[in-house]
């Protein structure tokens, strides 16, 4: 007989904390996708950067849906193509925002995660691991949305299996990440955190900076990046290295944030470690907050 309760432990205040993540989730991808609205064009519409019938061949042999798809469906109606695009992009960022003003939050999370699995099929080669890892919050976010509308027991193992479900795919993503990174050699002579540092930091500070670190600065930082990634899933096991190794993949994160300026990447990567082996945590910073901030309003009242 399976143990269920030993599998999906019962977690203190699942819906409290349902709450607040499914907040902070689609509060992150309200921003992710306001920042790119002055490139959207380029990035995802027929007449950007990248032709569709060109990102089309990079995706599976299994059709998947796109903008196309749903433009396509619209312009039949009779609606002008560009006219269409900027409606399912309006779509998107109107169910982040009634989601967050809690309306119809089943239906919203579920729209959210739709359309932005069309958004990630349409750019193909435009997107990157930031819009990969939001993919997957906005999925967990729907689990997260069934707090009011199903029984307290059974949220709680639903709640439960979310955070296991993020623990496993982030084991899984470190450990190929690094798997992948140790077999080639860039990340055993430096090269590879060079390279990326010139590729991607801003040109000023990098020329800046660059004569000032000497090059087994590289060699640590690449060798650490790898050792970190491929011994992710085993020292996240332990409850006595699962704190380093979290701090440390914060730290990493952040300094990928600051210096490659990935920052969405980066904020996804953080939240999803938090929620998945420090959610009680994470929980009671916020609601600390929140009581000061309500303590505040309440003195400002006499």
């Amino acid at each position: 007989m399976i143990n269920f309760e030993k599998i999906f432990p019962i977690i203190n205040n699942a819906s409290k904390k349902a709450q607040l993540f499914g907040f902070i989730i689609m509060l992150f991808a309200l921003l992710n996708i306001i920042s790119i609205i002055p490139d959207i064009f380029g990035f995802m519409s027929k007449s950007g950067f990248v032709d569709p019938t060109i990102n089309a061949k990079f995706l599976t042999t299994t059709k998947k849906l796109t903008l196309i798809d749903i433009t396509s469906f619209l312009e039949n109606l009779s609606i002008p193509y560009h006219f269409a695009f900027i409606l399912v992009i309006l779509a998107y960022i109107s169910s982040l925002i009634l989601f967050l003003f809690g309306y119809g939050k089943i239906l919203f999370s579920f729209v959210a995660c739709f359309l932005h699995t069309l958004i990630l099929n349409s750019s193909f080669l435009t997107s990157y691991g930031g819009d990969q890892m939001l993919s997957f919050l906005l999925f967990i976010n729907i689990i997260f949305s069934l707090e009011k509308n199903v029984p307290t027991k059974i949220f709680d193992l639903l709640f439960s299996f979310s955070i296991r479900l993020t623990q496993i795919q982030l084991c899984i993503i470190y450990f190929f990440a690094g798997f992948g990174k140790s077999l080639g050699h860039d990340y055993f002579d430096g090269n590879a955190i060079w390279l990326t540092f010139g590729l991607y930091m801003n040109e000023n500070t990098f020329l800046q900076i660059i004569p000032y670190i000497p090059p087994i600065i590289y060699k640590i930082l690449s060798l650490f990046t790898v050792i970190i990634e491929l011994l992710y899933p085993f020292l996240i096991i332990n409850r006595i290295t699962r704190k380093w190794v979290v701090i440390e993949i914060i730290i990493l994160h952040i300094a990928i944030g600051l210096l490659i300026g990935l920052y969405f990447f980066s904020i996804f990567m953080i939240l999803l470690n938090l929620i998945a082996f420090y959610h009680d945590d994470l929980y009671t910073y916020f609601h600390n907050i929140r009581q000061k901030i309500t303590k505040l309003k309440y003195a400002k009242t006499y």
